[in-house]
């Protein structure tokens, strides 16, 4: 994907981010990239952020100062640096797999060298991250549901926020598994029929991303989900260890 392919509006608050980057940060800029659901197809500008990757020579405060109050400019609140130095960059891969894995596969350059091609990616680790974000975004689903078991707004806010954040361990779960799958609805069927889990609740979580799905529904979809959660983690656990 091209930046030209981005909604124009959507394109020009980008372009404008990066030009005054550059002049803030004219030697230490290095690269700016969107990643994130703007460039995987499943951007809404009710719940997402704009994510942007900043790769800096030198990491400091003044650098992050700098980007901090550009951000609170209008028309740039929308957008969410991740600001990283050349070194992090590198020294962080086998910490966080499963980001640098989507960043790698699904991004577009604004500006500056593509440091992403060189990312090598180590299925140790990968495996080890998958096990580690599951789990916890398993206890994040109970405490939300704990705190809001009665309120379906609430549930439904966490679902529709959080499900891209799922989606990307379901990815990458599958990938351990040897599957290789892109497209959001398709990665939730997937994970549900690999893991013997209901594929109609998927689907729904899916169209209530989509607002396709009332929200009276909501309650009932994340008690429904919580349950699969709790089957998947234990059949995870399971495969990890054949694995």
């Amino acid at each position: 994907m091209e930046l030209t392919q981005v909604n124009a509006a959507f394109r020009k608050v980008l372009q404008d981010f990066t030009v005054l980057l550059r002049v803030k940060l004219p030697e230490n800029l290095k690269v700016v990239m969107l990643y994130g659901s703007a460039v995987g197809g499943d951007y809404s500008k009710k719940h997402s952020d704009i994510n942007i990757l900043l790769i800096v020579e030198q990491l400091d405060t003044a650098t992050l100062k700098s980007i901090g109050i550009l951000k609170r400019r209008r028309g740039f609140g929308a957008i969410a640096p991740l600001v990283l130095s050349k070194k992090d960059m590198e020294t962080s891969v086998d910490t966080f797999p499963i980001e640098f894995l989507d960043i790698k596969e699904n991004h577009i350059l604004i500006w500056g060298e593509d440091y992403s091609k060189d990312l090598v990616i180590n299925l140790t680790h990968l495996r080890h991250q998958c096990e580690v974000e599951l789990k916890s975004k398993l206890i994040q689903a109970q405490q939300a549901y704990s705190a809001a078991c009665t309120d379906k707004r609430a549930l439904e806010n966490f679902l529709v926020k959080n499900l891209p954040a799922f989606i990307i361990v379901f990815k990458n779960i599958l990938r351990l598994k040897g599957i290789s799958e892109d497209a959001k609805d398709k990665i939730l069927e997937r994970i549900a029929l690999e893991f013997g889990l209901s594929a109609a609740l998927f689907r729904q979580l899916w169209q209530l991303r989509q607002e396709t799905v009332k929200r009276a529904e909501a309650g009932d979809i994340f008690e429904r989900f919580l349950e699969a959660l709790w089957q998947l983690s234990d059949k995870v656990d399971a495969f990890m260890v054949k694995g």
